[in-house]
């Protein structure tokens, strides 16, 4: 589980922290960063999963000077990680300036960028390959463990991307299909199946094949939100960033697909943040720990919980513009 966030000198977001919750609503005004944290944190997850560091960071993301700083702890089957990288911007090129990990408060691997160092059953260093991070999976299970959590990462940002994640996950893992195909069936009409077909995605309703592109926002949202949930039920992944869902989505539909979220990360000690304005999803998730973003008077973000007056919802709290009152 993600336990903290901290960002410094990316796009709106300095000196920033955030204590995300196991299943958080995440509200503000736009230009509060709530799309930036998820940003940084598929950066890091593609940085540790082996791209070079300057494809996952950008120059055009600083707000100043030459330098950004993010950090992570996690708590992972009772271990306790802390994770620092430092990047520093040479003629707008980003490179590695500094990277930690800590396993309970111990360091077990560093690195300056020029060499890398760990600690633990066996003292070694090494000279990483520039530009990329420095921790593998030695030294037993401390350091898999912390990579795997990290590459189970769920995002849900756009359908463009779910033809390509659908087809890399249900290759390796072709049971969870048969599991989401038949959560599908009881929410969608006519539903039969999901697969390829000459290469495309598509569905199956009533004996028909139709293109995942063709079918109306609401269905192939569906078929998305219902597919993340059930990887999520699954062992290969404990938490999951959606930003939007709900947007083309109706109230029928919406409430059964929270409560099999809610249930998820109850039951199976599951994370769940949710970036969304939808009534049908504040209301349920807006009860006190929500995390509402906001800007101070210097305009640093700052993260709060929704002040809701008394015979109001959340949801006409936000819709009146009420929530800083």
């Amino acid at each position: 589980m993600l336990c903290e966030i901290y960002i410094d000198n990316f796009k709106c977001l300095t000196d920033f922290r955030v204590k995300p919750g196991g299943f958080q609503l995440w509200m503000g005004d736009n230009g509060t960063g709530k799309s930036s944290i998820l940003e940084v944190l598929m950066g890091v997850q593609r940085f540790l999963r082996g791209t070079h560091i300057g494809g996952c960071f950008f120059h055009s993301n600083l707000a100043k000077g030459d330098k950004q700083s993010f950090g992570l702890a996690l708590l992972v089957d009772g271990a306790y990680y802390e994770y620092a990288l430092i990047i520093q911007y040479q003629d707008k090129q980003a490179q590695v300036c500094q990277e930690e990990l800590k396993h309970d408060g111990i360091v077990v691997c560093s690195s300056d960028g020029k060499d890398a160092c760990y600690y633990g059953t066996f003292n070694s260093s090494k000279r990483p390959d520039e530009g990329h991070h420095t921790i593998v999976k030695t030294d037993g299970l401390r350091l898999s463990r912390f990579l795997d959590e990290i590459y189970g990462w769920l995002f849900v940002r756009r359908v463009n991307d779910f033809d390509h994640w659908y087809r890399s996950t249900f290759q390796s893992r072709p049971c969870h299909g048969d599991e989401v195909e038949n959560l599908l069936a009881d929410v969608l009409l006519g539903f039969e199946r999901l697969g390829f077909r000459n290469g495309e995605l598509v569905a199956m309703f009533s004996n028909r094949f139709c293109n995942f592109a063709d079918l109306s926002d609401g269905q192939r949202q569906l078929i998305m939100l219902y597919t993340y949930l059930e990887v999520l039920r699954s062992k290969s992944s404990s938490t999951i960033f959606i930003d939007g869902p709900g947007n083309f989505v109706s109230l029928r539909e919406v409430q059964p697909w929270l409560g099999n979220l809610q249930e998820i990360c109850d039951d199976e000690d599951k994370q769940a943040i949710i970036i969304s304005h939808h009534p049908e999803i504040i209301n349920p998730m807006a009860r006190g720990k929500e995390a509402w973003f906001s800007k101070d008077e210097e305009g640093k973000i700052i993260v709060g919980s929704l002040r809701v007056p008394d015979g109001m919802t959340p949801a006409e709290t936000v819709a009146r513009g009420w929530e800083n009152d």
